[in-house]
């Protein structure tokens, strides 16, 4: 993945988006993306890099850049909440694909075991 999607990834994971919330709210088609960020070294044209630029609020210098990207001042705060989102869920990504991989109904049953349990 190209430093430039890297970046938007790691922008939409903070900020708890998706690819397919900035699709939308681009008009760039989610397809366009998706192949963009599976492609070793790919760029989204300038128009397109300009509307996902101004979608998430972050100059497309520092989007282009080498460096992880860090959020502009007024996003700080929930950066932490992002950052502490994406914490929990490495530490429990094998509890929450098993449960996708569940039927509706045992995952139905595990929910209401866990919330009937005191914490």
């Amino acid at each position: 993945m190209s430093p430039f999607w890297k970046n938007v990834e790691f922008i939409l994971d903070t900020r708890g988006s998706s690819f397919k919330e900035l699709a939308f709210g681009t008009g760039i088609p989610y397809s366009t993306m998706t192949n963009g960020k599976n492609r070793e070294e790919s760029l989204p044209s300038v128009d397109k890099g300009l509307k996902i630029s101004k979608f998430l609020q972050v100059p497309l210098e520092q989007l282009l850049g080498e460096e992880a990207c860090s959020l502009p001042s007024k996003q700080k705060g929930e950066s932490a909440k992002g950052s502490k989102k994406i914490q929990l869920y490495d530490k429990y990504k094998n509890l929450i694909e098993s449960l996708e991989k569940m039927s509706d109904e045992n995952r139905l049953a595990i929910i209401r075991l866990a919330e009937s349990l005191k914490f």
